[in-house]
């Protein structure tokens, strides 16, 4: 009778022990992934304004864009901030385009700085996918 309960006893605990994995596996899936994800899109959107507010101002005093983003430092901001939308990782990469269709999504930023485009001044999440919130990085 002994061996039998001691037997009974491991079981339970490899039991347990599988149960333990799988609550885990499913809380990093369903709760700590999507609230990581959240917080990276909300750090790349906070990122976005901050720089778009930067260019406005810009723009209000010297009546035209930059033709880089490394102009407004440090007048008008400290640094170019990380993107960090996912899956892309964090990057202060700064594409130059006419255009949104020229974005290449290799993280970062996209600027364009061409006078002549109808996008001129704007500022674009170089990344492609969605954010938490299922809209397209592109979109804002």
């Amino acid at each position: 009778m002994k061996a039998l309960s001691n037997n009974s006893g491991k079981s339970s605990l490899a039991v347990v022990a599988v149960l333990a994995i799988i609550v885990g596996a499913i809380s990093w899936q369903f709760i700590i992934k999507p609230a990581r994800l959240g917080a990276m899109a909300k750090e790349t959107r906070t990122s976005l304004e901050v720089m778009r507010n930067a260019l406005g101002k810009y723009f209000a005093q010297k009546g035209n864009y930059p033709e880089t983003l490394d102009a407004m430092i440090p007048a008008y901001i400290s640094k170019i901030p990380n993107s960090n939308p996912p899956p892309t990782p964090p990057s202060a990469r700064v594409q130059y385009v006419s255009s949104a269709s020229e974005l290449d999504f290799g993280g970062g930023w996209a600027f364009d700085n061409n006078s002549e485009s109808p996008t001129y001044g704007c500022l674009f999440v170089n990344a492609k996918g969605n954010d938490s919130k299922d809209q397209p990085w592109t979109s804002y």
